[in-house]
């Protein structure tokens, strides 16, 4: 039976065979499986870069055991021999392996890096091969102490030879036409006369004889004076391998490999793949949603550790600071790191949430920090307890503390986002301890829209749906008027009755008003009720709320802090609420972090255009597929979901 290995090198397999054997999902064993992608690497010009991705993170345990078997191919061999391939953990097993020969071990040698040499000279094999010793003793990165114990070890084969002379008489490879000439000046001297190889052995022989007395002697390593003209010479810094995220910086990887990169499936330590990871985050467009969910299901232990060294990178130490971006779990790491500044202490003292108020509020660095404590003083999720707190910690200094509305005043310029950033997940379970947070939150509400509230203080609870039947029947009461006036007969429904005199409505219900269902309720208040009960009501009375015909009573419910994102789904969804509504969703960054609002407002015709159109470039392909198939959403939708869809069917075909 032929082997898969076989098929491929005949080209025989379909192109989605060739698909699944360079990123190794064929089921063959390991030992072919490589095999079949070192032959895709070097011999493939479709899919050799994906085989090659597919290689560098393959398992090192099975790489292992191919590695030392003496049956591997040399191809394989020879793969990952090239420097450009070579990882430390595979060396061992390679120098172990009788099938990789001596001119293997000498191209090893030159290109080892200081790790590899020190794997070299610990190997056995190596220590009695003398070429691969006199070629190591030339490598550009040797340390001071690792060319003294190549040395010692030349010294046990009788001389030690120039470091500079053994880069001179190795060249790196012998070409075709060197060797040719090299056989070519042999056959020459072996078809000479015996006159002729008389002379040459005897023209030496003088020198031989005055030189036989003298002990042998070790040639002293010689370093030629650097020409003006020429190069420096390679010093170990200088010829070091850049770091993967200069590469990516400088956007010299394929996309393949930046796709592993998004991932976080590059085989770099945690803290370089964390900084990539932030850095396409930060600064890639292509590849930048996929490094935040990277980031956002990364290890918290090695988050913990990267954010504690201080040597972590500020643009990593910024992200994790952001208020989308922060995990109560790394706060702590973030607050011991001497390399997190003031500045960013305060922006996290700006917007964090109760659970982060209380870390950082038993943090020693921030209690020695009066700045950061007054901007805490007028954090929006204090409860009772932690101000008290707050203020007894500001008595220590000397200046009296601060009150909680002059701090307030002092962080107005601060990015309004707290309120946004805080995700309920209990809503429903009221807290004693967030009454006085709530008073304030309708407080500010209320001065803030104050002119609007004055403008629709007589506006009463009106459901969207039932506003848009009224605009339209009055709409068509001018025509029927006019038709039943030429007629001289009064139109029905013309009111000969008079509207009797309507209830009163109150700002607060009495208990035997609060009697009834949700709606009776709500409709006995006036605006300003509206407005408190949709911060402070529950679910339902949020439900009802939310559609109401007054433009601020319906934004009121997006600024309840009881909110929750299954709720603001559904609203997103809706086609019975105001545009309005849906806008101001979007302009929330707690809320449009999540797919499902961000889906839910793109497929609902009652979405603005513009919205949608910002909107869509968030969409996951197949989403787009639907949207470009939806026929309740305008044509403006529609055809630009079906140009985005194309494009990204023709980036995945391609990738």
């Amino acid at each position: 039976m032929s082997r898969m290995i076989d098929a491929v090198r005949k080209s025989a397999l379909p192109s989605n065979m060739m698909q699944f054997a360079a990123r190794g999902a064929l089921m063959v064993p390991p030992a072919e499986m490589i095999e079949i992608l070192v032959y895709l690497a070097v011999h493939n010009p479709v899919f050799g870069s994906q085989a090659k991705a597919t290689l560098a993170g393959w398992n090192v345990k099975s790489c292992l055991e191919v590695l030392a078997n003496p049956a591997t191919p040399k191809e394989v061999l020879n793969y990952f021999t090239d420097p450009a391939n070579l990882g430390p953990g595979l060396l061992p097993a390679l120098l172990e392996n009788p099938s990789v020969g001596e001119d293997l071990l000498v191209r090893l040698a030159r290109s080892a890096t200081s790790e590899q040499v020190t794997i070299l000279l610990e190997n056995a094999r190596v220590s009695g091969l003398r070429p691969v010793l006199e070629v190591l003793a030339g490598n550009p990165y040797l340390t001071p102490t690792l060319k003294a114990l190549v040395q010692q070890k030349l010294s046990e084969f009788g001389s030690v030879p120039a470091s500079s002379s053994v880069a001179e008489t190795l060249p790196p490879l012998p070409a075709p036409e060197a060797e040719s000439k090299t056989a070519t000046s042999l056959e020459t001297h072996s078809n000479a006369s015996p006159e002729a190889a008389e002379k040459v052995v005897a023209e030496p022989a003088k020198e031989i004889t005055a030189q036989a007395d003298k002990p042998p002697a070790p040639v002293e390593a010689t370093t030629p004076p650097p020409s003006p003209s020429a190069p420096p010479s390679p010093t170990r810094d200088s010829q070091r391998a850049p770091s993967m995220i200069d590469a990516i910086r400088k956007s010299a990887l394929p996309s393949n490999i930046m796709q592993f990169a998004a991932r976080g499936a590059l085989m770099v330590s945690p803290a370089e793949m964390i900084e990539i990871l932030v850095y396409l985050a930060k600064h890639n467009p292509v590849f930048g949603s996929q490094a935040k969910m990277t980031l956002a299901g990364w290890n918290v232990a090695l988050c913990r550790d990267a954010l504690a060294n201080p040597a972590t990178p500020r643009e990593v130490l910024q992200y994790f600071t952001d208020p989308d971006n922060l995990r109560p779990a790394l706060l702590s790491a973030l607050l011991e790191n001497p390399s997190v500044s003031d500045d960013l202490l305060l922006r996290l003292a700006r917007s964090a949430t109760r659970e982060q108020v209380t870390i950082l509020v038993d943090s020693a660095r921030v209690c020695g920090l009066r700045p950061v404590l007054e901007v805490l003083a007028g954090n929006p999720y204090l409860t009772p307890a932690l101000k008290t707190r707050i203020e007894e910690k500001l008595s220590m200094f000397d200046a009296p503390a601060p009150t909680s509305s002059a701090v307030a005043e002092t962080v107005a310029s601060a990015p309004a986002s707290a309120a946004e950033t805080q995700t309920a997940t209990s809503p429903e379970t009221p807290a004693s301890d967030a009454v006085e947070t709530d008073e304030e939150r309708c407080d500010r509400f209320m001065a803030e829209h104050a002119t609007e509230i004055a403008a629709g203080a007589d506006k009463e609870f009106a459901p969207v749906e039932y506003i848009d039947e009224i605009a339209a029947s009055e709409a068509e009461a001018p025509v029927a008027q006019a038709a039943a006036a030429s007629a001289g007969v009064q139109p029905e429904g013309t009111a000969t009755q008079k509207p009797g005199p309507t209830k009163a409505k109150k700002s607060m219900l009495s208990p035997e008003d609060q009697r009834g269902s949700a709606l009776q309720k709500i409709s006995r208040l006036d605006i300003k009720g509206r407005i408190l009960l949709a911060m402070k009501g529950n679910r339902e009375e949020r439900s009802l709320l939310v559609r109401d015909g007054t433009k601020i009573v319906a934004l009121a419910v997006l600024e309840s802090p009881r909110i929750t994102d299954s709720e603001v789904e559904r609203f997103a969804g809706q086609k019975n609420v105001l545009e309005a509504v849906l806008r101001g969703i979007s302009m929330k960054r707690r809320f449009i972090k999540q797919y499902p609002i961000v889906r839910n407002l793109t497929f609902n015709s009652r979405t603005p255009i513009d919205v949608a159109l910002g909107l869509m470039k968030n969409l996951l392909t197949s989403d787009l597929r639907h949207l470009a198939g939806n026929k309740e959403v305008s044509d403006t939708v529609r055809k630009l979901a079906t140009k985005m869809f194309r494009q990204k069917a023709a980036t995945m075909k391609k990738s």
